[in-house]
């Protein structure tokens, strides 16, 4: 059986902050279990201050987890030192928000695409630049290779971004809101991008947005992400069509419809309205087996749903 090529397993991230009498932690990220399966698109949402953003660099070892693990392609990368975690980067790039931070601006296009396989010592100095030239083309930026970031617009920057995570042909990409800085036409374009690397490629892609109509056209399953964790998780039009957990209805509610009369009565909850809302569902109406108790916890309500309720 061939292992998923990313899979954390209750990853957790506390960061304290303040010293001595000030001294407080705050628990980003509490116990997620998530699986990217080999060339599936997983998306991860939530609004913002939910934790996705973390859960990206946590993956990523950008940050390192309190507690869990990180399985890259059924290796345990979690607590691995840098110099072995190198060898383990070729596989997994990340594309970020922000393409102009993450942009050298005294870098040549060229130069900055070319920059990962540099890092990793792959090939001359010429076979790198045709690498880079080549990928530019490939992402619609033919001729660009001499320019330099302030001379693109915003979804051009991104394309060079996308270009510079796949140079190294990584089996796995994790895209941290890449399209949450562009308008909707040049969104659209970035979207149909990535479907089609990901497709010629057969990449593994987590999608964190907090923009569900985007996550609908481009993912297979869908994680919805509250106060640092996973409080449901199923295949993306199951949750569009049926979503159990009162956090995601209210996501549902919030997106924008094209029609007054499509539009979703508004659901504006608190944290305490929402907790209350939790629906409570019987042991023996679960797919798989759970200990019955007061508190949320999440289940198997059926196949491929999970979801976050009190079992009694």
């Amino acid at each position: 059986m061939t292992a998923p090529a990313l899979e954390l397993r209750r990853l957790g991230k506390t960061f304290v902050l303040g010293r001595g009498r000030a001294r407080q932690e705050v628990q980003a990220v509490r116990d997620v279990d998530l699986v990217l399966p080999s060339g599936g698109i997983l998306g991860l949402v939530g609004e913002s201050g939910s934790g996705k953003t973390t859960t990206a660099m946590l993956a990523l070892r950008l940050t390192d987890p309190t507690s869990g693990q990180i399985l890259l392609e059924g290796a345990d990368i979690t607590h691995l030192p840098p110099a072995a975690l190198r060898a383990h980067r070729r596989r997994m790039q990340v594309i970020f928000q922000d393409s102009y931070s993450a942009l050298d601006p005294m870098f040549t296009l060229a130069r900055s695409v070319a920059e990962p396989l540099m890092i990793h010592g792959i090939g001359t100095a010429r076979e790198r630049h045709e690498a880079a030239e080549g990928w530019l083309e490939r992402v619609g930026l033919r001729g660009y290779g001499a320019r330099y970031p302030h001379e693109l617009s915003g979804g051009q920057r991104q394309r060079v971004a996308i270009a510079r995570a796949l140079i190294l042909r990584p089996s796995v990409l994790i895209a941290d809101e890449p399209t949450s800085a562009l308008d909707v036409s040049v969104k659209a374009q970035i979207i149909n991008l990535l479907m089609d690397l990901q497709q010629e490629m057969n990449l593994s892609i987590l999608f964190v947005s907090h923009d569900l109509s985007v996550v609908r056209s481009l993912t297979d399953r869908l994680a919805v992400m509250w106060h640092g964790r996973i409080v449901e998780e199923a295949p993306t039009e199951a949750i569009f069509a049926a979503a159990r957990h009162p956090y995601t209805q209210a996501l549902l509610d919030a997106i924008p419809a094209h029609h007054p009369r499509q539009r979703r009565q508004r659901s504006f909850q608190s944290r305490t309205q929402i907790e209350a809302a939790v629906p409570r569902i019987p042991a023996a109406d679960l797919a798989l087996p759970a200990v019955p108790g007061p508190l949320p916890q999440l289940a198997t309500l059926s196949s491929g749903h999970r979801a976050e309720v009190i079992v009694t």
